[in-house]
């Protein structure tokens, strides 16, 4: 956006979200890395998928 020109306050929202972004990405993929995806469950005994709750 430097580069670009298009640098602004009004560009602040859009950085915000994607610092935000990236962040949380990068700390979805770390728990993935270290957890998986499939977690086995208490009560049915089928494996499920959680995306929310790895960290």
């Amino acid at each position: 956006m430097k580069e670009a020109q298009t640098l602004c306050v009004a560009s602040g929202p859009a950085i915000k979200r994607l610092v935000v972004f990236q962040v949380e990405f990068e700390r979805q993929a770390r728990a993935v890395g270290e957890k998986g995806v499939i977690h086995p469950t208490m009560k049915i005994k089928v494996p499920q998928i959680h995306l929310r709750g790895l960290c």
